[in-house]
């Protein structure tokens, strides 16, 4: 949370340079993302990762669906503790 809080994060374009060199690609890096900042509860990173899903022409379905996924896997989680 304080990395993307931080000014500089935004201004040295750590977001873009990062997540656009991938081997995966940059939608499954991107899903990833979004699942890790739903998990994370990172409502700053929720929002800049479903702008650049639905930039990438994501549904909105299928952004929600991993929405719901990350969620689930969180709650799980706690279960097992």
């Amino acid at each position: 949370h304080e990395v993307a809080a931080d000014p500089a994060y935004h201004r040295f374009g750590l977001r873009n340079t990062s997540l656009k060199q991938t081997s995966v690609g940059q939608r499954n890096t991107e899903f990833a993302a979004f699942s890790v900042s739903v998990i994370n509860a990172c409502s700053l990173c929720i929002v800049n990762h479903e702008k650049a899903l639905t930039d990438l022409e994501v549904t909105r379905e299928k952004i929600h669906n991993i929405a719901r996924l990350a969620s689930t896997t969180k709650g799980l989680s706690c279960i097992n503790r």
